[in-house]
């Protein structure tokens, strides 16, 4: 088969789903039988496809080789060649906010509504330029999330959503890595806790950006995916092929 350029993402300790650590450059190798979605190293074509699945923000991008086994959002095969790996947390954020502003812009009339989605918006980037505590990003979040229950929209309530719930969707992310989640209980003194903050950002960035990306895909799908694969690429290495 010809080689297959895709996306993978990893979880922040940089191990793949069997536990084993994964390369960031490199050429991984599987011996067994293959099974999507269970047997064997995977990859999406899309990077919005490979968000779906992402249990963290670490990006790969990698080609697959030899003997696959393809699917329309994700293929697996025995050998998969990492090109390069970078962490696409921020990044992750910023294409969330991104896919907000868009279906506020053509969905929402509502004069309120528009504001508080737009208040939390910003609240989110001027939080992750340190300027904006958690507390104000939370009551932002807060704000976003009952103007979405109320909104008439379905569509707005997904955007609003996609935009400014990091932190009531973190949970479900901190699932894919359970001592992540044992970290963030611990008391916010120890090196447990700063661990599991960090890994607190990582995840919402990841679930932020996938409930962007599960809009996108009933909406501008390949505009969306465009802009995604633009900011990720963004994000290779200097000298080596996005």
């Amino acid at each position: 088969m010809e080689p297959f350029l895709g996306w993978h993402f990893l979880a922040v300790r940089g191990r793949l789903r069997d536990g084993s650590q994964a390369l960031e450059e490199g050429v991984e190798r599987y011996a067994g039988p293959l099974e999507l979605c269970r047997l064997g190293l995977h990859a999406s074509a899309r990077a919005i496809d490979a968000l779906t699945y992402a249990p963290g923000p670490i990006v790969r991008r990698v080609e697959l080789l030899g003997e696959r086994l393809d699917e329309p959002n994700k293929s697996v095969a025995r050998e998969r060649r990492v090109l390069w790996t970078a962490d696409a947390t921020r990044t992750l954020y910023e294409f969330a906010c991104r896919q907000a502003e868009s279906v506020l812009e053509h969905h929402t009339t509502d004069p309120k509504g528009l504001k508080v989605c737009r208040r939390a918006i910003a609240t989110r980037r001027s939080w992750l330029d340190g300027e904006a505590t958690d507390e104000e990003l939370r009551a932002a979040d807060a704000a976003a999330d009952a103007y979405a229950a109320y909104a008439d929209a379905a569509a707005v309530a997904d955007a609003t959503r996609a935009s400014a719930a990091a932190f009531a969707a973190s949970a479900a992310a901190y699932a894919v890595d359970s001592a992540f989640a044992d970290a963030y209980a611990a008391d916010a003194a120890n090196a447990a806790a700063a661990d599991a903050y960090a890994a607190a950002y990582a995840a919402a960035a990841v679930a932020d950006a996938t409930r962007a990306a599960a809009f996108a895909a009933s909406a501008a799908d390949s505009a969306a995916n465009k802009m995604l694969e633009e900011m990720l690429e963004e994000l290779a290495p200097k000298g080596r092929a996005p």
